[in-house]
């Protein structure tokens, strides 16, 4: 197979098109990066927050959130069960609606750190996004 100067063929064109999509959100000073990650490390403490942690031990860890949003989200489960009737056993499916309280709490950690949204179903840290760099008043 002969290389007509393009990279590496299909992978250099698939290297190239990932670099400018990278790029893409650098060249836009508005754009907002998103990562999402398993957790931390507090700047206003030094330590380790990770998925998991109780709402109460990520405030030891860290501070007050900036902000916090709670509501409860509606879920739908579906469990297999199984029951006994006429001398036999039946696996049946059962659907149930249960409330899951969510709170969503907002880090601004300055100016030269990124955001933080945390994000906690049933009082147990579930993930981590980071935002923008913070604003100058936050920290």
């Amino acid at each position: 197979m002969a290389n007509h100067g393009n990279g590496a063929g299909r992978l250099g064109w698939a290297r190239t098109a990932l670099m400018l999509l990278g790029l893409g959100t650098a060249a836009y000073p508005g754009a907002t990066a998103r990562a999402e990650s398993q957790g931390f490390l507090c700047p206003s403490s030094g330590r380790l927050v990770s998925v998991g942690l109780h709402a109460d031990e990520v405030k030891k860890k860290c501070r007050e959130p900036d902000d916090v949003q709670a509501h409860v989200e509606l879920r739908t489960v579906r469990e297999t069960r199984r029951r006994f009737g006429n001398g036999a056993a039946a696996d049946v499916e059962v659907e149930t609606t249960i409330e899951v309280p969510v709170e969503e709490w907002f880090y601004d950690f300055g100016p030269t750190r990124f955001t933080k949204t945390l994000r906690f179903e049933n009082g147990r840290l579930i993930n981590v996004v980071e935002g923008a760099k913070g604003s100058p008043g936050g920290g």
